[in-house]
């Protein structure tokens, strides 16, 4: 077995053990009627970061405490979420929720349209507002989060 070969094997045990279930080694594509919510945390800790959706949403809106969209991969930003979207999609209520501790970050309801926006965004901890393209990361800073 080549070392590149033994790598990649070593690299696909940790990602299948850490729960993220999907680990980037590329692009991954986002599946059709969803849209991917990027998201960063400083301090790289993502168990038990969810994403609740409403609106024109194809999620469960009746599981708030549930976060019923769980990370679908990583990438070299941290962590994504795929959000599936109704058809003609206008708008698309998320809210990136700990169901561990129940907190919310940012904290505010945050709104996208995926018809004039696009189907990709970037959350960035404690930033209120979904970016449109990959932001800067360097200066960011967890919340304090009770």
């Amino acid at each position: 077995m080549s070392l590149v070969r033994g790598v990649r094997l070593v690299l696909f045990f940790v990602c299948l053990l850490s729960g993220f279930g999907v680990c980037a080694e590329g692009a991954v594509p986002i599946p059709a009627n969803h849209i991917r919510i990027h998201y960063f945390r400083p301090d790289g800790v993502y168990a038990g970061w969810t994403v609740y959706a409403f609106g024109d949403t194809t999620e469960d809106q009746g599981n708030f405490n549930g976060g019923p969209v769980q990370i679908s991969g990583t990438d070299s930003f941290g962590v994504f979420f795929d959000v599936g979207i109704t058809s003609g999609a206008r708008d698309v209520g998320i809210i990136v929720h700990n169901i561990q501790t129940g907190a919310k970050d940012p904290g505010p309801d945050e709104h996208v349209n995926p018809s004039t926006q696009g189907i990709e965004f970037w959350q960035v901890s404690n930033t209120t507002g979904l970016f449109t393209t990959q932001p800067n990361v360097v200066n960011a800073k967890n919340p304090a989060i009770p």
